[in-house]
């Protein structure tokens, strides 16, 4: 299979590896989209993120989505879920597994990500995509989770006001969660021009460069 590994600083070689086999409650996928989010970037740029650097090379990408190959699903289109809790520490046992503390995440330090043909993956984390969605909708899954669980925090009211700073694809996504939620008018806040008139086409009430005094 191809598979795309980052060695080092804007170094990413495409090249072949065996396909890795399935398992005790491990499904093979066949990866039909990937996203590349800004921590990849990181990756690509400066090697790392946050405390993590890499150290070996590394398969990058997390926003995923495929088909699964064996078993008794093979033939199901699935949005992967990149993040792995171990369920077994303090954390995934009261119920708050997005904050395991030895979580497994596809791309990120030791574990390999999706840029690749086909992936084992836990066939918990593989969740079923209805008709309606294509594979690349289904990779956007994981950014949409992450915007939802934003406006979760947000803790908006009904037809209250919000300000999304920053109008990158989650910030996008936010946007339009916030327009389904109520929420006028919405300010949306970017340095980038192009960003902006993102912003404005998803239906921000209004749209500021944050360079310019207004």
């Amino acid at each position: 299979m191809l598979v795309a590994r980052l060695h080092r600083v804007g170094e990413l070689r495409l090249g072949r590896e065996p396909v890795p086999a399935g398992g005790p409650g491990i499904s093979l996928v066949r990866v039909s989209a990937v996203g590349i989010c800004g921590s990849d970037l990181h990756w690509w740029g400066e090697a790392g993120i946050g405390d993590a650097v890499l150290d070996h090379p590394l398969v990058l990408g997390h926003e995923a989505a495929g088909i699964i190959e064996d078993g008794p699903r093979r033939g199901e289109r699935v949005a992967i879920d990149p993040a792995v809790p171990c369920g077994a520490c303090r954390c995934c046992l009261e119920g708050h597994r997005n904050l395991c503390t030895a979580i497994v995440f596809a791309g990120h330090g030791g574990q390999d990500g999706l840029m690749r043909e086909f992936a084992a993956w836990p066939s918990s984390r593989l969740h079923r995509l209805p008709d309606q969605l294509s594979d690349a909708e289904g990779a956007l899954l994981e950014p949409l989770g992450v915007a939802i669980h934003a406006l979760d925090l947000g803790h908006l009211r009904i037809g209250g006001t919000a300000a999304v700073v920053g109008c990158g694809p989650i910030g996008l996504l936010l946007g339009l969660l916030l327009r389904s939620a109520g929420a006028v008018p919405m300010l949306a806040v970017d340095p980038l021009a192009h960003r902006r008139d993102a912003a404005s086409r998803y239906g921000a009430g209004a749209v500021l460069d944050p360079a310019v005094p207004n």
